[in-house]
């Protein structure tokens, strides 16, 4: 199962630099358009407004999402007196939204294909102790339903992303006015680059491999919480904690592996995986007494 996971994360992997080269071509236009210090704090003059406008009225029309960014984005569109600062600030944000908005989608397909195939999966593993059982094929609804739910960081997926877009955006706004105020502004080079590795290490405490490690995690996540759904539909009473034993397998997983647990006594992060930040273990069908 993992190494079908590992498989197509280096899909979505490959597809998220593509649109991380996309982000820093989008800021470095943001940039061209001539900000200084001098001038960051004063009213935008006729030229930088109208293209404001025109930014903003593009990613109305490309971006249809109802959450924060799209709320902070109206708040501007009918001002006639904005600093440059505050420019910078939200064409910032758009641009992070939008690509971001690619990696979602990426996500997106990335979790139909695991769950697709941990749903073929569990379904042999259901038909050799139920094997009259009807397949169980109901695995895009219940993805769905299940990325509206808190996961055992106790965030949706979609609240996630809209953290990184946040965090990014006034990440790189930062280090753009440090810079502005010390005449050495040079996108290309300086700020993008720090701005991409922190972009991928993304957490608010800052640890290693944040962004793609939360992806590990939801995706052991929807792996069981799918197991469990199926597990219930073949009328499977009990199940067994399987760890993965390697070097990095942690004390709590090696203990709790080869347990028996009752269907209707699994709790998350309890013994029902993820245990743990970048957990790989998951439940398998053990009985239906």
């Amino acid at each position: 199962m993992w190494e079908y996971v590992d498989k197509e994360l280096k899909k979505y992997l490959k597809a998220f630099k593509k649109n991380n080269n996309e982000l820093k071509y989008r800021i470095q236009n943001i940039f061209n358009m001539g900000f200084s210090y001098d001038d960051l704090y004063k009213y935008a003059n006729k030229q930088v407004l109208s293209q404001f406008k025109t930014r903003i009225r593009l990613f109305k029309e490309n971006y249809t999402k109802n959450d924060y960014v799209a709320y902070i984005v109206n708040k501007w569109q009918n001002r006639t007196l904005v600093k440059n600062n505050e420019i910078l600030q939200v064409m910032l944000l758009m641009d992070y939204a939008e690509v971001y908005d690619k990696n979602l989608d990426e996500q997106m397909n990335l979790f139909k294909r695991v769950t697709q195939e941990v749903a073929v999966i569990t379904n042999k593993e259901c038909k050799k102790i139920r094997p009259l059982h009807r397949m169980y094929n109901y695995e895009w609804a219940v993805i769905i339903h299940l990325l509206a739910l808190p996961n055992n960081l106790g965030s949706t997926w979609e609240e996630h992303i809209q953290s990184a877009v946040q965090y990014n955006a006034s990440e790189v706004y930062k280090q753009a006015v440090i810079d502005l105020r010390q005449d050495k502004l040079k996108v290309h080079d300086d700020i993008l680059e720090k701005q991409q590795k922190r972009e991928i290490n993304y957490k608010p405490n800052a640890d290693k491999d944040k962004f793609f490690g939360q992806i590990d995690n939801e995706l052991t996540y929807l792996v069981n919480q799918e197991r469990v759904q199926i597990f219930k539909h073949y009328g499977i009473k009990r199940v067994i904690f399987k760890a993965v034993i390697d070097d990095r397998t942690t004390e709590v997983c090696e203990e709790m592996n080869g347990k028996i647990i009752d269907i209707d006594k699994l709790v998350l992060a309890v013994n029902l995986p993820p245990l743990h930040y970048n957990c790989r273990s998951v439940i398998e069908a053990w009985s239906v007494k």
